[in-house]
């Protein structure tokens, strides 16, 4: 468990402070998982836990409300996505109303003193917690009340969400190559939104258990389970954004306004093709293409692409540009392998090297090598698909 809270806390915490991608989703799922891990945990120990001390400090963190901000965040995730990475708007602020309220009302229980909070952490050991006067916890209401109230509340979110994702229908934009994202986002969000459907259902479950069975050890046994299958999908909700980072991507971002607004447009094909043309459409944010484009500038400055060991991994890690970043940036921003790009600079390097005086006296071999090519067939290979001839043709064509 202890693992399980460590990888789901760093995780959020990296997508919402490190992030180069997709920022405002971003942000909301980093949130989304740092509440839904710490709520899961804290609500274990609250059943299964028998140190006094511990759930006493629970009790003194604002635990309660925060299961308002879980519906909320992941409904912002989602819509943010749909939505071209819309950022937070006033309106938005409706959602944690809620959340305000009960984090009012539960204030006053925070600033109380440990005796009180110790013996309620001792009544919670004694699983007797819904008979707890919740006087002294909130200003509101009963515990019960408050469950119900939560399980309503995330329904409705959980409601909103599945509706955004069948009203999305996720229809391929002609306009952007990215087909496969595309694919991708459509079923990390239906992944998403199962995961978090099937872990409110089972908290439910154990709620409804709670109050229903009277015998503590089969409760026990029955909310093991549950709390197991929670823990599950918190693991593959990580798995996921581990295993698969294209989905932090999201769907392509830049120029979407413009995308919108010339939809219209494309039943017409001469039109349609120049605006392919002219679509330059990304996942990243300008300021970090930039940011990439300058440190591969500096880095050819320095004639890096000459040292023979210079796979992609490495320069990954010489300008500290993310692996998949880079793939992408290539790919479909340079529209450009990396390979043939490095060998296209080592090839204008070997031109260089002919023109020169310097070169001229030095065979063919010792220009491919002190161009980075580790052998003369790679270099020939490469020198022809760059000029269209061999590099011996290519000295006879320039020597009068």
């Amino acid at each position: 468990m202890i693992i399980l809270l460590s990888t789901g806390l760093t995780l959020a915490f990296i997508l919402i402070f490190y992030n180069k991608g997709y920022k405002t989703a971003n942000i909301y799922i980093g949130l989304f998982l740092f509440f839904l891990t710490f709520l899961t945990f804290s609500h274990y120990h609250y059943i299964f836990s028998y140190s006094v001390s511990q759930i006493a400090i629970l009790l003194s963190v604002p635990i309660n409300s925060n299961f308002y901000l879980i519906g909320p965040l992941a409904f912002l995730y989602v819509r943010s996505i749909l939505t071209y990475n819309l950022g937070f708007k006033r309106s938005d602020w409706k959602h944690f109303i809620p959340f305000g309220i009960i984090f009012l009302g539960r204030l006053p229980f925070n600033f109380s003193g440990w005796e009180l909070k110790t013996g309620m952490a001792k009544k919670i050991i004694n699983n007797s917690w819904l008979e707890l006067s919740y006087a002294n916890v909130s200003l509101l209401w009963d515990i019960k009340t408050d469950y119900l109230l939560k399980g309503i509340h995330l329904m409705l979110y959980i409601i909103a969400i599945w509706f955004m994702i069948y009203k999305a229908k996720f229809k391929n934009n002609p306009l952007l190559k990215e087909k496969n994202q595309i694919l991708i986002i459509k079923r990390w969000l239906i992944f998403f939104t199962t995961l978090f459907t099937f872990s409110v259902i089972c908290f439910q479950i154990i709620i409804y258990l709670l109050v229903s069975t009277p015998e503590e050890s089969l409760f026990k046994q029955q909310a093991e389970i549950l709390f197991s299958l929670i823990f599950s999908g918190i693991i593959a909700l990580n798995l996921g954004l581990l295993l698969f980072p294209q989905v932090l991507y999201g769907i392509p971002t830049e120029k979407a306004g413009w995308i919108r607004r010339n939809e219209k447009k494309m039943e017409d094909k001469e039109e349609n093709n120049s605006v392919k043309e002219n679509a330059a459409i990304s996942m990243f944010h300008e300021k970090h293409l930039d940011n990439i484009r300058l440190k591969l500038e500096d880095w050819v400055e320095k004639s890096r692409f000459l040292s023979e060991d210079v796979s992609l991994n490495n320069l990954s890690s010489e300008i500290d540009v993310p692996l998949h970043h880079l793939t992408y940036y290539f790919n479909q921003v340079n529209d450009e392998k990396y390979i043939d790009w490095r060998n296209n600079l080592r090839v204008d390097y070997a031109i260089d090297l002919m023109k020169n005086e310097q070169g001229i006296s030095k065979t063919l071999e010792t220009i491919g090598n002190e161009s980075g090519f580790r052998s003369y067939s790679a270099f020939r290979q490469a020198f022809k698909r760059r000029t269209g001839m061999v590099p011996k043709d290519f000295i006879k064509q320039k020597t009068p």
